[in-house]
């Protein structure tokens, strides 16, 4: 039933009315390759990656030409658990130490108040461009948010990012990020991991391309998000990887490419 279909004991039927969400207490899609199968009746409750930062858990896929940017447009986007708001806590990065960086999205917690930020570094390091929720405000611990990290290169020269698909912050760059051999971590940064998430994540993915607003607030999907095999034709376009996070445990498939993370 989770298509929109209705069965009468003969064949399928559209469920046009919308009538099948109403009073729906469980329900289980089964795709799980292996382990515990979740019940998604309440996306952002259920199913999702949990990372403990005393444990150092994070999750990761080594560099690769589809994962790289430069002075490109790109963009990176997860629905993101804080268990707690203490410490800088990295949600997605392609960081290995302060001289090998490209992109970071994180929860900051500075002495200007806690904001989720994302930042890009040129081929030395050196931040070229960040960017702060400033018009969202301070994230709380125990609610979900979503959060997209946007880079748009050429002669834009800007990073922005946006919150449960509101109102973006933008800053202007002054270089461009640079390929390096840097991992992708879902829940860390560097490669002496540190920064460590404390809390949950899921629905995560990266597109080489300016995500525009009306595309957010489809993956937005009330704060509901959206799984991959759901996306739109739209939403596909140019997008390298999505990662729902809910397996539970051990690998953490790609639905869209070939990065699975471990």
């Amino acid at each position: 039933a989770g298509n929109g279909n209705l069965y009468n004991g003969t064949a399928f039927r559209t469920d046009t009315g919308g009538t099948l969400p109403t009073s729906l207490q469980a329900w289980w899609e089964l795709d799980e390759l292996f382990g515990t199968r979740f019940d998604k009746v309440s996306p952002g409750v259920g199913p999702a990656a949990q990372f403990t930062a005393a444990n150092s858990e994070f999750l990761s896929v080594a560099d690769n030409a589809d994962l790289s940017v430069a002075d490109i447009d790109f963009t990176a986007c997860t629905h993101v658990y804080l268990d707690t708001v203490a410490a800088d806590q990295a949600i997605m990065s392609k960081v290995n130490s302060a001289l090998a960086r490209e992109w970071e999205l994180i929860f900051d917690d500075d002495a200007g108040g806690d904001r989720f930020r994302f930042s890009v570094f040129d081929s030395t390091g050196a931040s070229v461009g960040t960017v702060a929720s400033t018009t969202f405000g301070a994230p709380a611990a125990a609610t979900w948010y979503q959060v997209c990290g946007t880079h748009r290169g050429g002669t834009t020269d800007q990073v922005a990012i946006r919150v449960n698909a509101g109102t973006e912050d933008t800053s202007a760059t002054t270089g461009f990020p640079s390929d390096t051999v840097s991992l992708f971590r879902i829940g860390a940064r560097n490669l002496i991991t540190s920064d460590y998430l404390n809390g949950r994540a899921e629905l995560a993915a990266f597109w080489k391309r300016n995500l525009p607003a009306a595309d957010i607030t489809t993956l937005y999907n009330s704060n509901n998000g959206l799984h991959c095999k759901d996306w739109t034709d739209q939403l596909r376009r140019s997008a390298i990887s999505c990662w729902p996070l809910n397996e539970g445990s051990l690998t953490r498939y790609d639905w869209l490419g070939a990065n699975d993370l471990t």
